[in-house]
């Protein structure tokens, strides 16, 4: 008869070895784009902490830079608004300068796997874990109207 064949067991072992070869491959391909993946999710939530961190960290830091010029503004007595807008930019501009590499680089660690550790350092030699440090309280306590209206802005961002 023609177009008919005959197999036996060992021809079907053949087929079974085959498909297992080929399932095995794919089994190891899977298991890459799986690691692939955990890798990338693991970067993700790591950049999630870090995002906070910065943004309490500015926020600190902000408070800080006012409530110091404001202390030095006062202290100078009589400027003009231009000075005062100069002092004001300077403190800003050396903060920004301050935060920014450290930034960065935060940001940067926070893809890798102990990234975490880099978050948890900066909450940690900052404070911003704390519920509200002693300088938080001078500035709420201070009346300055520059100050209140900063620290409106900040808490509005």
């Amino acid at each position: 008869i023609g177009g008919l064949y005959l197999y036996d067991i060992d021809d079907l072992q053949s087929v079974v070895d085959s498909n297992l070869a080929q399932r095995s491959k794919e089994a190891k391909e899977a298991e890459k784009i799986i690691n692939h993946e955990v890798s990338e999710f693991v970067s993700w939530m790591s950049s999630l902490e870090v995002v906070p961190t910065i943004s309490e960290l500015r926020q600190l830091a902000e408070k800080i830079r006012c409530y110091e010029t404001e202390k030095a503004l006062n202290k100078l007595g009589n400027l003009s608004d231009k000075e005062k807008n100069v002092i004001d930019a300077l403190t800003n501009g050396i903060i920004n300068k301050m935060l920014h590499k450290p930034m960065v680089k935060l940001k940067d660690a926070s893809k890798s796997r102990d990234g975490y550790l880099y978050v948890d350092s900066i909450r940690h030699l900052f404070g911003l874990n704390d519920k509200q440090d002693v300088l938080e309280k001078k500035v709420q306590l201070t009346s300055s109207p520059k100050l209140s209206q900063q620290k409106r802005e900040i808490g509005a961002s």
